[in-house]
């Protein structure tokens, strides 16, 4: 094996990796009961099982910030634009609140 070659190979197991466990995001769209609804399904590789992170976004003076909240959720239905997500930690859970942004782990 040669470098180039191995650059390659490292090249294409990150594809692959990254088809595996896609990044995505998704807006909180509606809240309900121990969960939440977002804006990303099947079109948008939204899968069963997947890990969901939140953020708030925040007006500070004129600077927009995501402030991360300590809820992490898991998706359980998906659509085909849109998923249902389950709230895991339920006892520091913070509130979650439409228009929340939802990112996979």
């Amino acid at each position: 094996i040669n470098l180039q070659n191995l650059g390659w190979m490292t090249h294409a197991l990150t594809l692959k990796i990254k088809q595996l466990f896609p990044t995505v995001q998704g807006i909180v769209i509606k809240v309900s009961g121990k969960g939440f609804h977002i804006d990303a399904g099947n079109t948008s590789n939204v899968s069963i099982g997947m890990k969901l992170l939140l953020f708030r976004e925040v007006k500070v003076g004129k600077h927009l910030i995501r402030e991360p909240l300590s809820t992490i959720a898991r998706i359980s239905q998906v659509e085909d634009t849109t998923s249902f997500a389950v709230i895991t930690n339920t006892k520091e859970a913070e509130k979650v609140k439409k228009k929340d942004i939802a990112i996979t782990k």
